[in-house]
């Protein structure tokens, strides 16, 4: 056996005892869905931003951060998006963001329930303009009400 091929991403980590046993055993491990869900993580988005990239590729940038045997396949429906993915392994990503990356997303067992998360903190219930977003640093939810 010399790799594994199993569903993991920034948002669904249901691999990761998967992931990291082919980390110890020197075995490849190559992400299914690799890019699926990138918006869903305020990590990603804050680092693509900072990065002036795209949430596709900070995803690929984490993934082969994290260590030498991880091999992400991201689909690429156009030459652009192949030079996108291949830029990608290009970009610095800081200790700092790999570990906001990695711990934002930690204990999400899918996609959906990232995303439900994240659209329940979002909701405004008072019909004014709300800012939210999530501190990574002390893992919670901040917020600014705009009036106007």
């Amino acid at each position: 056996m010399v790799s594994v091929q199993n569903r993991y991403n920034v948002v669904d980590r249901s691999s990761e005892s998967m992931a990291e046993l082919c980390e110890r055993e020197m075995l490849v491990f190559l992400p299914w869905a690799p890019i699926q869900e990138t918006g869903a993580s305020p990590s990603v988005l804050g680092a693509a931003r900072r990065h002036g990239v795209s949430e596709r590729q900070v995803a690929v940038a984490w993934l082969l951060a994290r260590w030498p045997q991880m091999l992400p396949i991201p689909g690429s429906g156009s030459p652009e998006l192949v030079e996108q993915n291949i830029a990608a392994a290009d970009i610095d990503l800081g200790p700092d963001e790999i570990k906001a990356i990695t711990r934002a997303t930690r204990g999400w067992s899918s996609p959906g329930e990232a995303r439900r998360l994240w659209d329940f903190n979002c909701l405004s219930f008072t019909g004014h303009r709300e800012n939210w977003r999530i501190d990574d640093s002390a893992g919670i939810l901040a917020g600014t009400l705009q009036h106007g």
